[in-house]
């Protein structure tokens, strides 16, 4: 019992005279209380919001006082972070191994800088225990250091030599660890920055793909391993070897159940998610909804990365036709807690695919402001207009579809002539010729005045080369929200039963347009 009377007089000793903590459990009768759940449940809420919800109404001294309680509740929060539960699994898993080591490895320095060595020695042997047992070698080396400290201070020999030696070897193994993740830091950095010819990036990852490779080799860590697999997925995304990411997930997953990576390590979330994004590039949405469907019990609905699986999802339903899900997806995310978490660009993004879902699945009496809103998307362009790759392509097309269900001809055919320049400017290159061919289609609709008929003829042999041409890798890919070939048969649909109503002048300025390029 010397060990937990030691730990029961630090505690009384050093306690803090104020609870670190928000007392949950007093409700709506505390001020701290009410702020938190203001905060939580407004969108938005305004700083005279908050001081009349708490306070009535704004004043010097209202405003004073709020100051002090949201520093203090400010700070509780925070305390509160040590006290979260990682254990839901459909979070990363690596998150629960890595917070129980840094736990202790915070509770074994506390101890010592208490001067109960004996039980700081035991806190960090465990913390080093499941740290080496985990693969967080950085982790490792903080316990095994202080166990150095504490077993010269303890005058442990035997101990403080054993844990010199292991103390040598993790350092090794953290070298090799390091120059691991700066690679991998060079190669995310690579895939995010301005666009690189493709053959320049795939040169400059076979080298660094060979380097990982001989890393983990020697070092033969969780966190090496980690690296390679992804390296590996990146290299073959790159490619465009979609269905080399598809075996090569399939077969992760073998290598797991056989105990080859680290279950504590290995992110199924992340497999899966590859699979359902190679099954979406391969052009085989059932197979993708089949895999989200499986991964969607590893997903939480708060986790950061949630809305990027239902992004994904909502594509696979487009791509497979399937818009009723679709409509189901986008209705759901709207509604999720995370969704004004995300950054501008991904709500706009879940605007843009909302505008083309209702081109296809238009509502049955959309409301005022939704056609304000999807007017406000058509006239403005968001913050991809610089984008020369991504969206901005599916932007200037959205825009085309909205005038058509709008039924304004004249601009549709400024919009059609300003993607005919936009294809001559800015996709030359070969990565670029799906997009190429699709916005050909489109030049089609002012070409034959608006007649199904005659683009469906024309459109014949490009639609055969769009069939014959594969997506590029991933860096140079711009997003087929709905496929190009199902989108212009919707058009040309659209074109049969709500087409456009053509001015004399229009028309005649249509016919002498120039010819597709």
């Amino acid at each position: 019992m010397k060990d937990s009377r030691n730990l029961a007089r630090i505690i009384i000793n050093r306690r803090q005279g104020q609870g670190p903590l928000l007392d949950f459990e007093a409700g709506d009768k505390v001020k701290e209380n009410r702020l938190v759940s203001a905060l939580a449940e407004s969108k938005e809420p305004s700083r005279n919001q908050l001081i009349r919800t708490l306070y009535d109404q704004p004043s010097v001294k209202n405003d004073a006082a709020f100051r002090q309680l949201h520093a203090r509740v400010f700070g509780k929060l925070l305390n509160h972070l040590y006290f979260l539960d990682h254990s839901d699994p459909r979070y990363s898993v690596s998150r629960r191994y890595q917070l129980e080591c840094l736990d202790l490895l915070h509770k074994g320095l506390i101890l010592y800088q208490e001067g109960a060595s004996a039980l700081s020695a035991r806190v960090c042997a465990s913390c080093l225990a499941k740290a080496i047992q985990d693969g967080f070698t950085a982790y490792a080396i903080e316990a095994a250091q202080q166990l150095r400290t504490v077993y010269a201070e303890m005058q442990e020999v035997k101990k403080f030599r054993a844990v010199v030696k292991e103390l040598e070897r993790l350092q090794g193994l953290r070298r090799l660890e390091e120059q691991a993740e700066a690679i991998y830091a060079d190669v995310r950095l690579a895939r995010t920055g301005p666009v690189t010819p493709l053959s320049t990036m795939l040169a400059a990852l076979k080298p660094q793909l060979e380097r990982l490779r001989q890393l983990h080799l020697q070092a033969q860590t969780p966190g090496t391993a980690d690296i390679y697999y992804r390296v590996q997925i990146v290299y073959l995304e790159q490619s465009g070897d979609y269905q080399g990411i598809i075996d090569f997930t399939l077969e992760a997953e073998r290598q797991l159940a056989r105990g080859q990576f680290n279950a504590h390590r290995f992110d199924i979330r992340f497999n899966l998610f590859m699979r359902m994004y190679a099954y979406l590039l391969t052009q085989q949405p059932e197979r993708g909804l089949e895999v989200a469907r499986e991964a969607e019990k590893h997903f939480h609905p708060t986790a950061v990365n949630w809305m990027y699986f239902e992004e994904h999802r909502l594509l696979l339903a487009m791509h497979a036709g399937q818009f009723d899900l679709a409509r189901r997806v986008v209705q759901r995310a709207h509604l999720s807690p995370v969704f004004e978490r995300q950054n501008k660009r991904a709500q706009q993004r879940w605007e843009l695919f909302g505008a083309y879902l209702d081109f296809v699945l238009p509502p049955t009496k959309p409301s005022p402001a939704r056609r304000r809103e999807l007017g406000k998307l058509a006239l403005m362009m968001p913050e991809y207009s610089r984008d020369k790759r991504g969206l901005n392509v599916a932007i200037l097309i959205g825009q085309v579809l909205y005038f058509l269900q709008e039924q304004d001809a004249e601009a549709v055919v400024l919009r059609v002539e300003s993607l005919r320049k936009y294809r001559l400017r800015h996709l030359r290159e070969a990565t670029n010729q799906r997009t190429r061919l699709f916005l050909r289609l489109l030049q089609l609709i002012a070409d034959e005045q608006f007649d199904p008929a005659r683009c469906a003829e024309r459109a014949a042999p490009l639609l055969h080369q769009l069939a014959n041409t594969p997506p590029p890798g991933e860096a140079f890919a711009e997003v087929e929200i709905i496929p190009y070939p199902l989108l212009w048969g919707i058009i040309l649909q659209h074109l049969r039963t709500s087409p456009p109503a053509l001015k004399p002048l229009l028309a005649a300025a249509a016919a002498s347009s120039p010819a597709t390029q």
